[in-house]
């Protein structure tokens, strides 16, 4: 990328008049006396505002034409004036913390409309309409808040921005962390902890849509209700349900004959199963009920074994076999007890266990819940000790009860009879069971089918083992058989069902709600209060909207490093490695410094371009037209007043095509220098030669005040060699363009950096000075020279050099390139300015109004080519702008006989017009002109030819002569006239010089012979003339009545 000078924000475009000084008048040439300076202002009338001052002049660099309606602009972080600025800080106040309370509203009536919805049916209100509106009011809760945080991280972002240096890459980040999750793994950011914290926050505000619409939920529950019902009960049954008839003596019947088939099904049911059998719901798939019933109960207890062997005769005695043995055995001996003898015997003499269990007639109390229609029962019976045995059986197998009347509680007797009977003839038999390797079995009775037994008989073994106590067991399957005849029989009695349905309602669960609500107010509330801190900081309010960034970057620094980047540019990404921060932007002097009392324009600046924001002061040097009168130059100016000189003749001299200077010509060259007062003298790389190397430590032996230099390639070989010379400094230089790294040095932009380095590293060791400059800066990417200079300014060169090594540039290029850098590097700066298209001086004194510290020039500017910038037209320049500085630091007086001792080395005249020395420097001719001069020398001189040791001369040999001039050359010839006649021989010469040139002698020719005349009161001529020049010069006397005032 070229350096190439283009109009930016911020530079401005001032005519070439408007940039003298206003207090001394440029020469005139007779013809334009009255004219005036024209301002931009008439110049370009379209840019004037109604209002105020003109666009144009909104834009311009601090410190640059900006006049006191500019000035309140300035004390703003992006500008408006102190009512607005207070007007836009409320408003964001309010903005923050209203939208803080929104969304703590809506929380909060987001948390009752759910309480109110809490148990509520589904089937009352529609999900899909809560879900949407719940959806949406948290969705809104997240977006006021991250809003409202949004607000408060634009104040933080840029109260951050205006208290450290930022790479540009980092600000990238900074300003996507709330839209883009990739850049929080910015490691750079880490230096800005609280807008990562706040970026982060704004993020987690997406939990909000996701917790609080979810604490609403749906869930089952049941609702009871308790209605009168029909259920079945024990003994309800028909006669013959239950029991049998059959044959009586005499051929009658007797109503009972043992349980009838339907028992004893549901008693096999019962007894196989896990309890009574089911029956259908009298009152509802869900519903529960109690009852109470008359029923048959049994109860066991053991007995010894010679009471079972008594009742029970010799089926009572045990198996004689040896072996591990299992006997189970039961009889009913009397139709009231059940005796069950069983054990596990190892030997025959072991007896077993013996149990007596008998019928009683109880009352059950039972306690029904139905379960999608499956019954579960819950059953208890009376103090079963002080009931009645169920003993009436016999009693019903008379023939007497034939014709008995069957009522309700004959049919209830007889129903618990049959229970009893049926059960008795189920658990009623033996086992036999051989669990040695004999692995015998036998049975004759249905308890093995029973849970109370749980027993496996195979060709390889035999396995047996109770799973309950019998004791307990047998008078539990008697209360499941009753249970089981009550479920057969038909609903006859009334009793209070509890009924109960499922269905759908709505279940709130505050507790995610409320917090995900209370957490975002709370980090919110805190971020909010952030953002009042400091937005009371910034002074105004912030955000990150277009006309902002706008504003903020307008730096030509920042238009400079991007200069040949666009969207998507590749080349964007070095950029990326700038650091900035945002403040006002220094002005152009050292003597700006923070604490001056003002502020400048706030923009986004380069390392040591800005300074923390100064508010409510405005800055003395915005407040007036530093071009206007009474200001002065001086107002403007960066270091025009404390630069110095860095005398190159005796480097840069040499490589003029008529040089050749010996060794005692360069010692004169150089003592001549130095006692006209320059700071440093370069001389040649001692590499070049030989001789230069022995000329290089012949001048560093001479004492000289200056301090001596020496110009070297960048390598460590060359500042070996320069060191041990013994000079003062060395200046060292690379090409850095890219048809330098192409057809010069062939070496990167890295190896430049790292060799660069090196040899500073080096030369600094040696506890001298060192310089590093790039050859052909305004032809290099601007961001590879930033980058060089920046590192080796880290590593701490005395100087950087920027080199116009082919006079390309142009002085707003200058400007713009060494405001730049001023603002990147902190040590001083150099510049060195070839003049092949006639900038050198003026690209020298633009550098010094940058911020450049020291320039390069060469006496009557010989160098390669046209040269570098003359010493003694900087001389005349910076005179001009600084007389104090120049001549209390440099004796101008010796400028002529330096120039005539390098004129004469080098075999070429001093130019008619060259500054200061040259014949017609301080030589004045228009009539007009010389008698300006001769009142005041200033009309019409910007510099007093004394302070050079030159003197002026009124050139009044000339038909532009004027009789001021004539009377001024008079006197000097101790000749005294009246004013008229002073004008009459002015009159005679400007006649005589019509008709041929004059010289000097003619006109005090003329004067004299003229005076002489008045004296004697003759008529002689005045001068030698040819024939025809008398008879021309007679026409032009004629007229001599009428010339008046010339």
């Amino acid at each position: 990328m070229a350096f190439q000078a283009r109009p930016t924000a911020g530079s401005p475009n001032f005519p070439a008049d408007n940039r003298h000084n206003p207090s001394v008048s440029s020469f005139d040439d007779g013809h334009n006396e009255g004219n005036q300076l024209m301002t931009w202002e008439s110049q370009h009338p379209e840019t004037r505002s109604k209002d105020g001052p003109t666009e144009h002049a909104q834009h311009l660099r601090p410190g640059i034409h900006q006049g006191p309606a500019d000035a309140a602009d300035q004390v703003n972080l992006v500008g408006g004036k102190e009512a607005n600025k207070n007007h836009g800080i409320w408003n964001t106040s309010l903005a923050m913390a209203g939208l803080l309370l929104l969304g703590l509203a809506i929380g909060i009536g987001h948390h009752f409309c759910y309480n109110y919805l809490h148990g509520a049916p589904v089937a009352r209100y529609s999900q899909a309409w809560i879900l949407r509106v719940a959806t949406g009011a948290a969705f809104t809760v997240k977006v006021v808040f991250a809003v409202a945080v949004g607000i408060a991280l634009s104040q933080v972002t840029w109260f951050t921005l205006r208290r450290k240096y930022f790479k540009i890459g980092s600000i990238d980040k900074i300003f996507a962390l709330q839209t883009d999750l990739l850049s929080f793994l910015s490691r750079d950011l880490l230096a800005a902890p609280v807008i990562l914290v706040m970026a982060a926050v704004t993020w987690l505000f997406g939990a909000i849509t996701i917790l609080a619409p979810s604490t609403l939920s749906v869930t089952f529950t049941t609702e009871s209700s308790v209605n009168p019902c029909v259920v079945p009960v024990f003994g309800t049954r028909s006669p013959s349900s239950l029991t049998v008839w059959q044959a009586g003596p005499g051929g009658s019947r007797t109503p009972y004959g043992g349980p009838s088939p339907l028992l004893s099904k549901i008693t096999s049911k019962t007894i196989a199963g896990d309890g009574p059998t089911h029956f259908a719901s009298p009152c509802g798939r869900n519903c529960s009920y109690s009852t109470s019933f008359h029923g048959p109960a049994l109860t066991c207890s053991e007995q010894p074994f010679e009471i079972a062997r008594d009742v029970l005769g010799k089926d009572a005695t045990p198996d004689n076999r040896n072996g591990a043995t299992f006997t189970y055995y039961t009889s009913v001996a009397d139709e009231d007890i059940l005796w069950v003898l069983f054990g596990l015997r190892q030997h025959f003499n072991e007896l077993p266990t013996v149990l007596a269990c008998q019928t009683r007639n109880t009352t059950y109390n039972v306690n029904v819940t139905f379960e999608d229609g499956i019954p579960a029962f819950s059953a208890s019976t009376g103090n079963l000790t002080q009931a009645n045995p169920v003993d009436w059986g016999r009693q019903f197998s008379f023939a007497s009860w034939a014709n008995s009347e069957i009522n309700a509680t004959t049919r209830w007797a007889l129903d618990m009879v049959a229970v009893r009977d049926s059960l008795y003839n189920s658990l009623v038999g033996a086992i036999s069971m051989r669990l040695d390797e004999q692995n015998a079995f036998e049975s004759n009775t249905s308890v093995t089918s029973t849970n109370l037994i749980d027993m496996t008989v195979n060709e390889t073994g035999s396995t047996f083992r109770f799973n309950q106590d019998l004791n307990t067991g047998i008078p539990e399957l008697m209360k499941n058989v009753t249970l089981s005849v009550m479920s057969e029989n038909d609903p006859s009695t009334s009793v209070d069902c509890m009924s109960s349905e499922t269905v759908l309602v709505y279940h709130y669960a505050p507790l995610w709600l409320l917090v995900s609500y209370f957490v975002g107010f709370g980090l919110s509330a805190c971020c909010v209060g952030l953002g009042f801190y400091t937005l009371k900081a910034n002074g105004v309010p912030a955000d990150k909207s277009f006309s902002q960034i706008l504003v903020t970057t307008r730096n030509p620094a920042l238009d400079e490093i991007s200069q040949g980047h666009c969207l998507g540019s590749d080349q964007a990404q070095r950029l990326k490695k700038y650091q900035v921060r945002f403040g006002e932007l220094k002005s152009l002097g050292e003597h700006d410094k923070e604490d001056d009392g003002g502020s400048g324009h706030t923009a986004f600046g380069l390392e040591g371009q800005v300074i923390p924001i100064r508010k409510g002061k405005i800055p003395s040097h915005i407040t007036r037209n530093p071009y206007g009168h009474g200001n002065g130059v001086r107002d403007f100016l960066s270091n025009v007043s404390r630069f110095k000189i860095i005398e190159s003749t005796l480097r840069e001299g040499e490589q003029f095509a008529n040089a050749f200077f010996d060794t005692q010509k360069k010692i004169e060259i150089a003592r001549a220098l130095d006692e006209f007062g320059v700071d440093y003298i370069e001389l040649t790389n001692p590499c070049a030669s030989e001789q230069s190397r022995l000329d290089c430590e012949a001048i560093c032996k001479l004492g000289l005040n200056a301090k001596i230099l020496t110009h070297i390639r960048c390598h460590m070989d060359d500042a070996r060699i320069a060191v041990a010379t013994g000079v003062d400094g060395v200046d060292v230089m690379i090409g850095t363009s890219s048809l330098m790294q192409q057809h010069s040095h062939g070496k990167d932009i890295e190896y430049i950096k790292k060799t660069a380095i090196e040899v500073i590293n080096f030369v600094k060791s040696q506890g001298i000075e060192v310089r590093f400059s790039t050859e052909d800066s305004f032809r290099s990417d601007l961001v590879d020279l930033l980058s060089i200079y920046s590192a080796v300014d880290q590593v701490g060169v005395n100087r950087v050099g920027v080199a116009d090594t082919i006079g390309c540039a142009s002085p707003r290029q200058v400007y713009e390139l060494i405001r730049v850098l001023r603002g990147v590097v902190s040590c001083d700066i150099e510049t060195h300015f070839h003049n092949d298209a006639g900038c050198a001086i003026a690209n020298a004194y633009c550098a010094l109004e940058a911020g450049a510290t020291h320039i390069d020039t060469s006496v009557l500017g010989i160098g390669e080519r046209n040269g570098i910038t003359p010493l003694g037209g900087l001389m005349a320049r910076m005179v001009a702008t600084h007389p104090e500085y120049v001549k209390s630091r440099y004796r101008l007086d010796k400028l002529k006989d330096l120039e005539d001792l390098v004129a004469e080395a080098v075999e070429i005249n001093i130019p008619f017009n060259n500054y200061i020395t040259g014949f017609c420097a301080f030589t004045h001719k228009a009539g007009i002109h010389a008698k300006a001069i001769l009142n005041d020398p200033s009309t019409y001189e910007i510099i007093n030819p004394a302070d050079f040791g030159m003197t002026r001369y009124v050139h009044f040999a000339s038909r532009l002569t004027g009789w001021n001039a004539i009377r001024s050359r008079a006197q000097q010839l101790n000749i005294s006239l009246t004013d008229m006649q002073y004008k009459e021989c002015t009159a005679k010469i400007k006649a005589l010089a019509d008709i041929r040139p004059i010289a000097i002698d003619d006109a005090d020719s003329i004067i004299r012979a003229y005076y002489r005349n008045i004296q004697s009161g003759e008529e002689s001529p005045l001068i030698s003339l040819t024939a025809e020049e008398a008879a021309q010069f007679m026409v032009k006397d004629k007229d001599l009545g009428e010339v008046v005032g010339i």
